[in-house]
């Protein structure tokens, strides 16, 4: 569990790099974003997040390459 504080900054931080990422004309999947509140609400650590995101990865390059 993190403190109130702790979670008003991630989510400060997870706007700003999501603003950023739109202005750059990019929109990131659904499960990113849900992996960012998760981290940000402090039920997902970084490592998890992408741990989860290198699946995803692999999983789509499998589903590519048939």
């Amino acid at each position: 569990m993190i403190a109130e504080q702790e979670k008003i900054a991630r989510l400060a931080a997870v706007q700003s790099a999501l603003g950023s990422q739109r202005m750059e004309g990019m929109e990131p999947e659904r499960q990113v974003l849900e992996d960012a509140r998760k981290w940000a609400r402090g039920e997902k650590t970084i490592s998890q997040a992408i741990a989860d995101f290198k699946a995803r990865i692999h999983t789509h390059s499998h589903e590519i390459r048939g």
